[in-house]
C-alpha cells in the first residue's frame, strides 16, 4: 500500500540528538549551511513520492517505508561511493547521515536492507516492463525545482572539462587480458572445472590462476608474450560461448574486453586486433570498467573525463 511520508517529524526530550550536544557541536548540527541539513532540505524533501506510487498496490496492506528516505539512501550511496554495508552502517549509527535523510529522532527506524533491495528491484522491473526510469524522473524533478528556486537559466552556457585520474594499475594489453581472465576464472572456478576441456586448456587456466600477468611479461620474450596473448584470446572466446547463457558477474567485462582486443574471422579463427584499432575508450582495467585512456596536450591519463557546465542569465 502506498503511503506518503510525514512532512514533519515530532521530537521529544529524549529522542532528539540535539539534547546530547553542547556548544559548538550543537551549533554546527543545527546550522542551516551544514551539509546534512542542506541535503535534507534541497534533495530529500524535494522527492516527489507520488512518482513511485505505481510500484505499490492499492487498498489494504502494509504501508511502504518512507520513499524519500529510500531515494536519499540511493543518492548518498552513489555520491559517497559507499558499499551497501557502509550505507546501512551510516544510516544506523551516523547522526549526520540520519539527519540528512530526515531521520531526526533516535527512535526513527531506517529502512532495513530487505526493504531497500526490494525497492531497487521494483524500480528495475518497472523500467523493464514499462520503459520508464522512475528514479531518473525523480532526479529530473528535483533538479527542475532547484533551478526554479535558485533562478538558474540556460541563456548563457559555459562548459569546461577536466581529466580525473584513477589509481588503477597501468596494464599492458597482455596484463589486461590476463587479469580479466583471472577474475572470471576465480568467479566461475567451480563451473569451469566441470567442463570437458582439453588438458592444454586446463593447464593454461591453472597458469593464469597461479601467476599474475606482470610476472609473465617480466620473464617472457616479446615473441612468447605475443603467442600467449593469442592463446588467452582463444580461451576468452571459448568462455564467452560456454557461458553465454549465464552472463552475470564478470562475464560482461570478459566479453567487452575480448571484443575490444580481438577479432574473429569467418572461419571462427581468433586474431589479436591491431594496436592502432584499439579504441582509447576501451576498458583499461577489469577492476574499473568506467575508466578510460586519454591523451590531452601530451598528458597521458587513465581515468575519467568530467564535463562541468555553468549556466547563468
Amino acid at each position: 500500500m502506498f503511503k506518503k511520508s510525514d512532512s514533519h517529524s515530532q521530537l521529544d526530550l529524549f529522542s532528539s540528538p540535539t539534547e546530547y550536544f553542547r556548544g559548538s557541536k550543537k551549533k554546527e548540527y543545527l546550522k542551516d549551511g551544514s551539509w546534512h541539513n542542506l541535503f535534507r532540505k534541497e534533495v530529500v524533501m524535494r522527492v516527489d513520492e507520488n512518482i513511485f506510487s505505481v510500484l505499490y498496490s492499492e487498498g489494504n496492506g502494509a504501508p511502504n517505508a518512507s520513499i524519500r528516505v529510500l531515494v536519499g539512501m540511493m543518492i548518498l550511496k552513489e555520491g559517497q561511493g559507499w558499499s551497501d554495508r557502509q550505507l546501512f552502517s551510516e544510516c544506523g549509527y551516523n547522526l549526520l547521515t540520519r539527519s540528512a535523510l530526515g531521520l531526526m529522532s533516535l527512535e526513527d527506524a531506517e529502512p532495513v536492507p530487505s526493504t531497500y533491495y526490494l525497492f531497487r528491484r521494483n524500480l528495475v522491473e518497472h523500467e523493464k516492463e514499462h520503459g520508464v526510469d522512475l528514479f531518473k524522473e525523480c532526479q529530473s524533478r528535483i533538479t527542475r525545482d532547484q533551478a526554479l528556486e535558485f533562478n538558474v537559466e540556460g541563456k548563457r552556457v559555459r562548459m569546461d572539462s577536466k581529466l580525473v585520474g584513477s589509481n588503477i594499475a597501468w596494464y599492458s594489453r597482455y596484463e589486461l587480458i590476463h587479469e580479466t581472465l583471472r577474475l572470471f576464472i576465480a568467479e566461475r572456478e567451480e563451473h569451469i572445472f566441470k567442463r570437458s576441456l582439453s588438458k592444454e586448456m586446463f593447464s593454461l587456466i591453472e597458469s593464469i590462476r597461479g601467476e599474475t600477468g606482470n610476472k609473465v611479461v617480466y620473464r617472457s620474450t616479446k615473441e612468447e608474450v605475443d603467442a600467449r596473448f593469442l592463446e588467452l584470446g582463444k580461451l576468452m572466446y571459448l568462455f564467452i560461448n560456454l557461458f553465454k547463457k549465464h552472463d552475470y558477474g564478470q562475464y560482461g567485462t570478459l566479453k567487452a574486453v575480448f571484443e575490444q582486443q580481438y577479432t574473429v574471422s569467418r572461419e571462427k579463427v581468433v586474431l589479436p586486433l591491431e594496436k592502432e584499432k584499439v579504441s582509447a575508450k576501451s576498458i583499461q582495467s577489469p577492476h574499473d570498467t568506467d575508466c578510460h585512456y586519454r591523451d590531452k596536450d601530451g598528458n597521458k591519463v587513465k581515468g575519467y573525463s568530467v564535463n562541468i557546465t555553468e549556466t547563468c542569465d
